[in-house]
């Protein structure tokens, strides 16, 4: 059923669990651990139906479902929430810190507190398209910027950074806030050599790299 494996005789299934051969099993080179492991990495770097088709239905044998948000899911999550009137505040967050995820042309950033009772907050999310810049590529882009809102008569907004979200202050209360102490970021796969930069240039920037075959086996087994 969807997949996975149906004992024929369900009432042996303790004393004679069986088993099911699949992919990883195969001896064939077209379906070796590396074809699959790739296979899981396009799946996962491109997000698109066609892959996510390929990868379920030839390499994880199950059949393509397409991710949906239902209401039970929502319920399930709902008992996890904490308490909505325990909102972060600088007297009960022990540590504001910036997580990165670069994609080929923006990089998605939050912001996240930790208070006391180890619950999580996001702060701010936002896509940002430069991880850091120069004081002359800035001024030259909000040069550009500052023309297209006057022509479209909208409020101009200066560019922003990632750099600028991590130095920002958070929480702000009585003039004081909170600065993310440190910065993660992933470093492989896209935009590599720009997150090296952005790694260098600042001490609180740590870049990340999870190892591939977890990520295929997260994947194949989830």
């Amino acid at each position: 059923m969807n997949g996975g494996y149906i004992h024929k005789v369900p009432s042996k299934i303790v004393e004679a669990p069986g088993f099911q051969i699949g992919a990883l099993a195969s001896q064939l080179p077209s379906l070796s651990w590396k074809v699959i492991a790739n296979a899981q990495l396009e799946s996962g770097k491109k997000s698109d139906i066609e892959t996510q088709t390929t990868f379920d239905n030839s390499f994880r044998g199950l059949p393509f479902k397409r991710r949906e948000v239902t209401k039970d899911d929502f319920e399930k999550l709902r008992v996890h929430c904490w308490n909505p009137h325990e909102t972060p505040s600088i007297e009960n967050v022990e540590m504001v810190f910036m997580v990165a995820d670069t994609q080929d042309n923006r990089s998605v950033v939050g912001i996240f507190a930790l208070d006391v009772k180890d619950n999580l907050y996001l702060l701010e999310s936002k896509e940002v398209q430069h991880l850091i810049l120069t004081d002359e590529e800035r001024e030259k882009i909000d040069r550009m910027r500052e023309q297209e809102a006057r022509a479209k008569g909208i409020k101009f907004e200066p560019i922003e950074t990632a750099e600028d979200m991590l130095k920002k202050q958070y929480l702000i209360k009585d003039g004081v806030g909170i600065i993310p102490t440190f910065a993660l970021i992933d470093r492989q796969g896209h935009r590599t050599q720009e997150v090296q930069y952005f790694s260098k240039r600042l001490p609180n920037v740590m870049m990340y790299q999870r190892n591939r075959f977890a990520n295929f086996y997260l994947a194949y087994f989830r």
